[in-house]
């Protein structure tokens, strides 16, 4: 599984929907697999540009996922800003990301 999201990931990052220069959200990652896996595809350019949103607390996710919580380490190493409780369908009230942004993913 978790091949088959780094070769999404990779997809979409490379084709030309999304580029490094590009501020990017990512909403509804559970454990946050897959955008990980799509900062990786950024590669040495670094995933500062990626907001990741998901709509569970932290302490709710590193319960859940085992590997979530070290998902979000590393996203937040690349650069990446990692946002929790942040409900995708109500992003106005989310002030920290109510911005706008050049490409939006959601993942479901």
């Amino acid at each position: 599984a978790e091949q088959v999201v780094a070769k999404q990931a990779a997809a979409v990052a490379t084709c030309g929907r999304s580029r490094s220069d590009q501020r990017i959200l990512l909403v509804g990652d559970g454990d946050l697999s897959f955008a990980l896996a799509f900062a990786r595809a950024f590669g040495e350019q670094g995933a500062h540009n990626l907001t990741v949103t998901t709509l569970n607390s932290e302490a709710f996710l590193g319960s859940q996922y085992a590997g979530a919580l070290r998902n979000a380490a590393e996203l937040r190493a690349r650069g990446a800003t990692v946002h929790y409780g942040v409900d995708a369908t109500a992003l106005h009230a989310h002030e920290a990301v109510f911005r706008t942004y050049d490409v939006v993913v959601f993942n479901f």
